[in-house]
């Protein structure tokens, strides 16, 4: 089954690498995503991200790859519960692209069970995400 969901950060917290300042800076991001459609509730994030390119007087022309688990907690078509995803995609000139699996055994309640994938898109001025699922 196909769900579609849109999707707003309500938190991000971003640390820099330990290592300080280099060709190649890493972080570590937090972050809230509060999601409604299909899929309705609040999603929290944990992300490792390595920057290509910061610029950090213009954020949004920066470019990284970043790899991160993803947990999901509210309904799915009406369905209560929580699972997790894990997540991995690139940001480039504003724009996120990624794609996700939800981990096998990690969903609970009505969810409890679920398998599947799926991606999201998100620019400064829409997020959207699909989840192509079983239950």
């Amino acid at each position: 089954m196909l769900a579609h969901s849109t999707f707003k950060v309500t938190r991000w917290d971003e640390s820099p690498s330990p290592v300080g300042a280099s060709a190649c800076p890493w972080s570590k991001t937090s972050i809230e995503f509060a999601l409604s459609g299909q899929l309705e509730g609040t999603a929290w994030v944990e992300y490792l991200m390595h920057y290509h390119h910061f610029n950090p007087q213009a954020p949004l022309e920066s470019h990284a790859h970043y790899v991160g688990l993803i947990r999901f907690e509210g309904t799915l078509e009406g369905k209560q519960g929580a699972f997790t995803l894990c997540d991995q995609g690139t940001f480039f000139q504003g724009s996120a692209e990624s794609k996700f699996e939800i981990l096998k055994d990690s969903g609970t309640g009505e969810l409890q069970g679920i398998r599947g994938a799926g991606q999201y898109h998100s620019t400064p001025k829409a997020s959207r995400l699909t989840l192509d699922y079983n239950l």
